[in-house]
């Protein structure tokens, strides 16, 4: 193959790679893994797996929820606990 030829083939596939990403058609989605999976052609298979997690996940809850009045208060105190620490600390107003 002439030289001038590869690089003409290079620059060709380079711009194929190339333009779809810098046009924004590129985004970071797997678009053959979504197309097959919208295509409807794995739809039972899906819909099945999202309701067994689904119900793998309200037992789960439903297994660790709090069962005594005891229970509920500690878990509360926990949940406030938590949000009192991943709140955003106020700037003070006298630093300088």
């Amino acid at each position: 193959m002439p030289p001038l030829r590869k690089r003409t083939c290079l620059m060709a596939l380079l711009a194929l790679l190339v333009v779809p990403t810098l046009s924004g058609c590129g985004n970071s989605e797997p678009t053959l893994a979504v197309a097959v999976a919208k295509s409807g052609v794995l739809g039972p298979l899906t819909d099945q797996l999202k309701q067994e997690d689904d119900e793998a996940e309200a037992k789960e809850l439903r297994e660790h929820a709090p069962q005594t009045r005891e229970e509920h208060q500690e878990a509360r105190e926990h949940e406030e606990q938590a949000a009192i620490e991943t709140a955003p600390e106020p700037e003070g107003e006298g630093e300088g």
